[in-house]
């Protein structure tokens, strides 16, 4: 099965995520630099943990907005992923598909 990763807890996410499962809705690349002076909402959504202070650096400008609908609660949700030409051809090619949400392993720096 696919999977999604994601370093942190969100609150765009629902509770007890880790482990379930959601359909890949949509694919929309946008440039966050315009993202920021027009919805800077938007992206305080896609960006704030859950459970502490603090919100996702998004450190780049061409990106692409995954939109899920998830299974288990029919939540909708997004996530902002880097554009690259090789991922989104992937995520176009997986829409409608099922993908596992699972939290990336950080490694420790030595």
């Amino acid at each position: 099965m696919m999977k999604i990763k994601f370093s942190e807890d969100y609150e765009k996410l629902p509770l007890d995520w880790e482990g379930t499962q959601a359909v890949l809705i949509g694919v929309s690349p946008v440039k966050l630099s315009l993202m920021k002076m027009a919805i800077p909402k938007f992206l305080d959504y896609d960006t704030k943990f859950r459970g502490k202070s603090g919100r996702y650096d998004l450190n780049f400008d061409d990106a692409l907005i995954l939109t899920f609908i998830h299974i288990n609660t029919g939540k909708p949700f997004t996530t902002i992923r880097r554009n690259y030409e090789r991922k989104m051809n992937y995520y176009i090619n997986s829409i409608g598909k099922i993908f596992e949400l699972a939290r990336s392993i950080k490694k420790a720096i030595k």
